[in-house]
């Protein structure tokens, strides 16, 4: 599986979550930046951060893995809570988490809250992939 069919395919699934608009959502190497100053006071970016190991296994066919992590940073200003910040995260982890796709595989999701933003609480959403290289 190649790093665009990745891409693609992880990009599609987080188009598809609900739980937030299209006009909250971020791409990473999009035309469209996402503006902080989204009306509703949330907004959420993402992008891949592929691994530099290989793992290697042969049985009847040799087989090439590599792993990588799908990130997610969500942003929600300061006045909106905590509370939406946790239902948005832990909706976005039970979205990805052990998902398949083709020879794509998600393990599940674990987000880091960092609310030490100046205007915004911060979470990050990590979800581990692994693919096989061909």
């Amino acid at each position: 599986m190649s790093k665009q069919a990745i891409q693609k395919a992880l990009s599609a699934r987080f188009s598809n979550f609900t739980g937030l608009t299209i006009d909250q959502k971020g791409f990473e190497n999009s035309k469209d930046a996402i503006v902080p100053v989204s009306p509703s006071g949330v907004w959420a970016e993402f992008y891949i951060i592929y691994g530099l190991r290989k793992i290697s296994s042969i049985s009847d066919e040799p087989c090439t893995r590599r792993t990588g992590v799908a990130t997610i940073e969500v942003h929600v200003r300061k006045n909106k809570g905590v509370q939406t910040i946790n239902a948005i995260t832990d909706s976005l982890e039970d979205w990805f988490s052990f998902y398949e796709a083709e020879n794509l595989w998600l393990d599940a999701a674990r987000t880091v809250n960092d609310r030490l933003g100046k205007d915004s609480y911060q979470a990050t959403v990590y979800i581990p992939f692994t693919y096989d290289d061909n």
